[in-house]
């Protein structure tokens, strides 16, 4: 029985590892495109800069332009590097180590013309395992999105309330079908049982909770999917945390 559970706990840590591989292959693409938009303006100013470069006006314009397009390119570029490295600050959460996420999906909810409701309430550094809580909130997000229709809105609301942090992911999608919130929630029925390929990310996802000590519960207020993230913090680890 050890053995068995050694073995099975180094296949989830490997099924978890090829499910961030994928998912950070699902944000390249977007990722393209969020360094590529602003590239193409940047090389723009230039031009401009190059036949007006006497107008101090239009130089200090382009400037300014430059400086934007270079801040959002760092944005993109910190926020995959931090999703990817788990070897820094594992043991902190911060209210920036989620709100990078932002610039990870800003493709995805551009492209399918979703509006994005973020509520962070988190205000200075938790005690908890930071890339794992930025990955379980990066999987549920990029899920929602996929869910949700054109037009539609996605909503992420995290804050700090009876010992817990609680993550909030809603969708107004046609509703997560049973047999992959059971994934999600890690019903034993199906907890035991290694998912089939569309469902490992929920199962990644909820294993992870699970790791951490927390839980999920998947709602379904009428309109979409509302999945509920519960992970347990001491008392003394919340640090200027407005509930």
């Amino acid at each position: 029985m050890a053995r068995a559970f050694v073995e099975r706990q180094g296949l989830a840590a490997e099924l978890a590892e090829q499910e961030r591989c994928a998912l950070l292959g699902r944000l390249a693409s977007g990722m393209a495109h969020e360094v590529n938009n602003p590239l193409g303006g940047m090389l723009n100013a230039i031009d401009t800069m190059q036949v007006h470069g006497r107008d101090p006006a239009v130089v200090q314009a382009s400037l300014d332009f430059l400086r934007r397009g270079l801040a959002g390119i760092r944005n993109v570029v910190n926020a995959a590097l931090v999703t990817y490295k788990q070897t820094s600050e594992t043991g902190v959460l911060a209210k920036v180590d989620l709100d990078d996420l932002r610039f990870l999906v800003q493709h995805e909810i551009t492209a399918r013309r979703l509006t994005l409701d973020w509520k962070n309430g988190i205000e200075s550094s938790v005690s908890i395992d930071g890339p794992a809580v930025r990955q379980i909130t990066l999987n549920l997000l990029l899920n929602a999105c996929a869910a949700s229709p054109p037009g539609a809105r996605v909503g992420v609301t995290v804050f700090c309330a009876d010992k817990e942090l609680q993550i909030i992911v809603t969708d107004q999608g046609s509703g997560l079908p049973k047999e992959m919130a059971s994934l999600l929630e890690q019903i034993p029925a199906t907890a035991t049982l290694w998912p089939e390929t569309r469902g490992l990310g929920l199962w990644t996802t909820g294993h992870t909770v699970c790791r951490l000590g927390g839980y999920i519960d998947v709602q379904y207020p009428g309109i979409g999917t509302r999945v509920l993230v519960n992970l347990p913090i001491r008392a003394e680890e919340v640090m200027h945390v407005a509930a």
